[in-house]
């Protein structure tokens, strides 16, 4: 009997280890990808909704080279405005691989603004103090 409880407790350790050991990495590699090819663009919030400990799951969307693009992540925000444009930060090898900050948002007012391939660069003029 005192076998089988300690087994469970090193089979669960186990598991949450390697949970820990993957995000981490897929972390890892979201970081070194967003910084070897950084591109940036604007989107838009899809949906928000609220995580159960607090802040909110974000999910967006945005247009590289004539292609859509979502993904989701979560954050501490509590008053998004969903009908204006933030700034998206993506790998232009691999768009999948994208943030959004929340922080940022685009004197932008709709789709044809943005260009195709993004910019290096956000100009200036478009960033909203």
């Amino acid at each position: 009997m005192d076998i089988k409880r300690h087994f469970k407790k090193f089979y669960s350790l186990y598991i949450a280890g390697l949970i820990l050991a993957i995000s981490i990495s897929r972390g890892c590699i979201r970081g070194a990808e967003l910084g070897k090819h950084t591109t940036y663009t604007a989107g838009k919030v899809i949906k928000t909704s609220p995580m159960v400990k607090a802040g909110l799951h974000v999910d967006f969307s945005f247009k590289y080279k004539g292609r859509s693009f979502k993904n989701s992540d979560s954050y501490g925000y509590n008053n998004i405005d969903t009908s204006r444009y933030y700034l998206i930060k993506f790998s232009s090898d691999n768009p999948k691989i994208s943030i959004i900050n929340l922080e940022q948002k685009l004197n932008i007012s709709n789709d044809s603004e943005i260009p195709y391939a993004g910019w290096e660069n956000i100009p200036g003029y478009l960033l909203i103090k």
